[in-house]
C-alpha cells in the first residue's frame, strides 16, 4: 500500500512540474518593461478551463492554441496580480497601445507581432481566444479594477497582434 501511495505521490509532481515547464520561449513587451519566460498552462478538465495557478512571474501558453510560426491565434496569459496582492507580470496590459511590439523569442527564433487592438471584456467572453486568420497572438489577464473582494476578476484586459513580416 505504501508503495502505491508512493507512486501516486511521484506521479503526481511529476505532472506539477511538467505544467510549469519553461519551453524555453520568452516574450518582451517593451512599452510595458515586460520580460518573462513562457511556460506550458495546461488544459484542465476538473477546472474546465486552463490551470494557471502556476503561472507566478511567467506567462503561460494557452495548450491546444497554436504554436509561434503557425497559423492562428496564439493564446497566452498571466496573472495581473499575485495571490499575495503583489503586482504580477501583464499587471500593466492595459498600457499597451495599438502600434506596440511584442516580441517573442523561441530557441533562436524572433517573432515580433505588431498589437492591432486592445479591449476589456466579461470573464465569460470566450470569443477572444477563437482562431484568427493568419499568424495571431492574443494577450489575456484579469482586470485588476475588476477585483470583488474575493480575488474573483469579472473583466479581462486582451491585446490581440498580429505577426509582421
Amino acid at each position: 500500500m505504501a508503495k502505491i501511495l508512493l507512486v501516486i505521490v511521484t506521479l503526481f509532481i511529476s505532472i506539477i512540474s511538467l505544467s510549469a515547464q519553461e519551453t524555453g520561449t520568452s516574450i518582451q513587451i517593451p512599452s510595458i518593461d515586460v520580460h518573462s519566460q513562457i511556460v506550458n498552462a495546461p488544459l484542465s478538465k476538473a477546472l474546465q478551463t486552463w490551470d494557471v495557478s502556476h503561472l507566478r512571474n511567467n506567462v503561460g501558453h494557452m495548450e491546444y492554441t497554436p504554436w509561434f510560426g503557425n497559423n492562428g491565434n496564439i493564446v497566452l496569459g498571466a496573472h495581473s496580480v499575485a495571490s499575495d496582492g503583489s503586482w504580477d507580470v501583464f499587471y500593466e496590459l492595459d498600457g499597451v497601445a495599438v502600434g506596440d511590439e511584442i516580441i517573442i523569442n523561441d530557441n533562436g527564433a524572433t517573432y515580433i507581432y505588431e498589437v492591432t487592438e486592445t479591449t476589456t471584456v466579461g470573464f465569460e467572453d470566450t470569443s477572444i481566444i477563437l482562431s484568427r486568420e493568419g499568424q495571431t497572438l492574443t494577450l489575456i489577464t484579469c482586470d485588476p479594477a475588476s477585483d470583488n473582494g474575493s480575488n474573483f476578476y469579472s473583466r479581462r484586459h486582451v491585446v490581440f497582434a498580429v505577426r509582421k513580416g
